[in-house]
């Protein structure tokens, strides 16, 4: 350990993973911790990505205090996993970076992990925050989307986030809008769902399928359609400024392919003079993957049409799941 951190002027991204219930076994990775994180000599400064873990039920509040000794950071992760506990249960004390300009979330292994997003949250202010990814592992049952928090997350930073990216996470449709509501530079989304949520659907399991239908239709550049919502709510569509949307959904909700053609269709406007006009830019690129059936080549005729006009478009089938 002492000949590792000899050698940290010459670190651009550590990697930092620490089990605290081995602590009485291996004394001299306590000593490491408490070395890299508590003496200012260990030279840190020119780091720019950290990978945190977090593993277990109570975790010393130290190995948060990794962000403080790096003030070139541009890259961060957590990830949360869980063996004996249901979630982080403590408070996490502030993390704090002006220069953070990518976050990844990752929670997994867990059954019931509620808190730890939340709590995350609570705590973050990233300013030059551009990036987001948001990871939920494992099986998950009654999880709560912390809105409020993430709302407070991004008008305490005042970031502009221009890519997105969920997955596997229990969030509704008014949330899932309510969160694209304060991205308004957002230039690439990807919403992911997991064929393991459709097996136990198909075993009888009592899941909660959400319909995001409404969202998707949130997205017409011309407003709603009717009989996805309230055509009076609003006048600008979400994230104008979309460029790649990724979707991979399941069949159960994703019940109108026509709608879903019309959004995308509505965002092709591949002339200058009508992005200056409107202010939504033009799709790039659409990639979507419905879970649990195909996509009909004579349905989705209109994409194919607009893939030859220059939209990237790629349309998987899955029917195994």
């Amino acid at each position: 350990m002492r000949i590792l951190l000899a050698q940290s002027a010459r670190w651009r991204c550590l990697n930092l993973s620490i089990d605290f219930n081995s602590f009485g076994k291996f004394s001299e990775l306590g000593r490491f911790e408490k070395l890299c994180f508590d003496e200012r000599n260990v030279s840190m400064g020119q780091m720019k990505t950290l990978n945190l873990s977090i593993s277990s039920v109570d975790p010393d509040h130290e190995l948060f205090g990794a962000l403080a000794f790096c003030p070139s950071l541009e890259s961060l992760s957590y990830m949360f996993s869980f063996f004996f506990k249901e979630s982080y249960s403590s408070e996490i004390p502030p993390q704090l970076s002006e220069t953070v300009r990518s976050l990844s979330v990752l929670i997994e292994r867990g059954h019931l992990v509620p808190e730890t997003f939340s709590l995350l949250m609570d705590a973050a202010c990233f300013p030059a925050l551009q990036e987001m990814s948001i990871n939920y592992q494992g099986l998950y049952k009654d999880t709560l989307w912390p809105q409020d928090k993430v709302t407070s997350f991004l008008l305490r930073s005042g970031c502009s986030l221009t890519t997105l990216e969920i997955e596997n996470a229990d969030i509704s449709n008014d949330n899932l809008v309510a969160f694209l509501v304060n991205t308004p530079q957002l230039r690439r989304f990807n919403f992911y769902e997991k064929h393991t949520e459709r097996r136990k659907i198909e075993k009888g399991f009592k899941v909660h399928v959400l319909d995001h239908m409404s969202f998707i239709a949130r997205l017409h550049a011309y407003g709603d359609i009717e009989g996805h919502g309230d055509p009076h709510a609003f006048t600008n569509p979400l994230v104008p400024k979309l460029e790649h949307l990724s979707l991979c959904v399941l069949a159960d909700w994703f019940n109108s392919d026509q709608l879903f053609i019309d959004v995308v269709c509505s965002r092709w406007s591949p002339e200058p003079s009508v992005v200056a006009m409107t202010g939504i830019e033009c799709l790039k690129s659409v990639k979507l993957k419905v879970l649990g059936r195909t996509l009909k080549e004579e349905v989705y005729r209109p994409l194919i049409q607009l893939r030859k006009a220059g939209l990237q478009v790629d349309l998987i089938c899955d029917t195994e799941h």
